[in-house]
């Protein structure tokens, strides 16, 4: 019998039959959405081709081929099923599950999701939005250099929900904040490494805070949409 880990992340308790060290371990309880390694059919996809990438999204499934990589399906919002290719790099298989599989994992519970970068100032979130490379992750790490306290790094799953003054919540996605090569060498600080490399083909590398995970829900104060000016300059529009 496989061995079960039970993990807390989005907001909710997550068991699974595979190891996944970005999500923080939690305690044995009730299972919000069950992961597990499983024989995905080819023909649940179109035509049968899994040469292609292909992603089909449904209320209550959602199909996922990443070619050399893994199949994903993922049903009703509770479960998700990962059948990895022959040789995939195990990383870049946990790495698609906790971000498109799990986008869709999460609007199939109808959930509101936020792809950014999020740092608690005076208890409340400051979050930064912006296309992919558009700097989200960076500017979140430059301020964790000035002791702010980093919130979350890919997602913030709204709550829309308080008990005053109709404040909408936020909870984090997983304790990993995701960096560039060019960027860990501009922050010049020993608690960015090169360690972890998120995809072997990728010069891009994790960085975990478990130890300062928040797994409760923050009221957002204020949303930054970063918008990279052009090379003529440097910095940030808001």
């Amino acid at each position: 019998m496989s061995e079960i880990y039970n993990y807390i992340g989005f907001g909710l308790n997550i068991s699974s039959d595979i190891k996944f060290p970005e999500l923080l371990l939690s305690g044995d309880n009730p299972a919000d959405i069950i992961i597990r390694n499983g024989q995905i059919p080819d023909d649940l996809f179109p035509d049968n081709d899994l040469s292609q990438f292909q992603i089909h999204f449904h209320v209550k499934k959602f199909l996922l081929n990443m070619p050399g990589i893994a199949r994903y399906i993922a049903t009703e919002g509770n479960e998700v099923i990962i059948d990895a290719y022959p040789g995939s790099d195990p990383g870049t298989v946990r790495l698609f599950c906790l971000s498109i599989t799990m986008a869709a994992v999460l609007t199939q519970r109808h959930k509101i999701l936020l792809h950014s970068s999020a740092i608690i100032f005076n208890e409340k979130l400051v979050l930064f939005l912006g296309d992919s490379g558009a700097g989200k992750s960076s500017i979140a790490a430059e301020l964790s250099k000035r002791n702010y306290t980093i919130f979350s790094d890919d997602v913030c799953v709204l709550e829309p929900r308080s008990e005053k003054n109709n404040e909408v919540l936020a909870f984090s996605s997983y304790p990993m904040m995701k960096l560039w090569d060019d960027t860990v060498k501009e922050l010049n600080n020993l608690k960015f490494d090169k360690i972890y490399k998120i995809r072997p083909e990728l010069e891009k590398y994790g960085h975990f805070f478990h130890e300062k995970f928040i797994t409760k829900p923050y009221p957002i104060k204020k949303i930054f949409v970063l918008n990279p000016t052009d090379n003529e300059q440097e910095g940030y529009s808001f």
